[in-house]
């Protein structure tokens, strides 16, 4: 059962709820499938909470937060119905943590452990979660908007309808991720690690592949003609392929 979080301010937040307000749309490509995100449903009013803290166990539902929560440590965390903005966990050890209908804007969560995390119809806008661990995370309507993902770790995560729009995910860890019928528009991805990852039905436009690892693996992706090229040449090194000058004869 969600409940309301102690120590919530008698003021609220006036944002109205994220599902009716104006959604970003995604560049216009050829033959591009009209894909439907479910957005977060957030109250249209939100609850400000006072001087938050995360312990084992803490559920908040329909509350805006921000501040510095450090280093956070806690185990089984449940946040629903709620927006967090400049929130710093910069190394959090948050496990199993647990979101659902959240929105995060320019939330700091570089280092942090998520590992087995599990996030529904959430939207994380302008975050940093460099070498953050969601490994085995399950991801249902999820939508990273501009946030800087280098050398995440989304090994073995699981979902589907995850949405990447314009963000810096270079030496991300997809290994053995499924993750079917989600986007990755305008990303990049020099470095990203995709061996034994499945994302049949990805749309994958925009994004750089000419340095991904494991390129073999995106089977079922849908990309531009101006990205052939450039996932032609990933490919050959698993192929044992070699680009060279031809000899000129004597």
């Amino acid at each position: 059962m969600w409940t309301s979080a102690p120590g919530m301010s008698p003021t609220t937040s006036s944002c109205p709820p994220t599902h009716l307000l104006p959604q970003a749309t995604s560049p216009t490509y050829p033959h591009a499938v009209v894909r439907t995100f479910k957005a977060p449903r957030l109250a249209p009013a939100l609850a400000d909470l006072v001087d938050p803290v995360l312990a084992d166990e803490t559920s908040w539902d329909g509350v805006q937060v921000r501040g510095d929560l450090g280093e956070a440590a806690a185990a089984r965390v449940e946040l629903a119905g709620s927006r967090l903005i400049d929130v710093r966990l910069t190394g959090a050890q948050l496990p199993g943590l647990r979101l659902r209908d959240c929105v995060l804007e320019r939330c700091e969560l570089s280092g942090a452990n998520l590992e087995e995390a599990g996030l529904d119809r959430c939207e994380l806008i302008d975050c940093r979660l460099s070498g953050a661990v969601l490994s085995a995370a399950r991801l249902r309507h999820v939508r990273f908007v501009g946030c800087r993902m280098d050398g995440v770790n989304l090994r073995l995560a699981t979902g589907t309808g995850v949405r990447f729009d314009h963000c810096e995910l270079t030496n991300a860890d997809f290994y053995a991720a499924q993750l079917s019928d989600g986007e990755v528009l305008d990303c990049a991805l020099a470095g990203a690690d995709f061996s034994q990852a499945d994302l049949a039905g990805t749309e994958m436009y925009g994004s750089g592949l000419a340095a991904v690892v494991g390129s073999h693996s995106l089977r079922g992706v849908t990309i531009d003609a101006g990205q052939v090229l450039s996932l032609a040449l990933a490919m050959f090194p698993a192929l044992g392929i070699t680009v060279g000058d031809r000899p000129t004869p004597d």
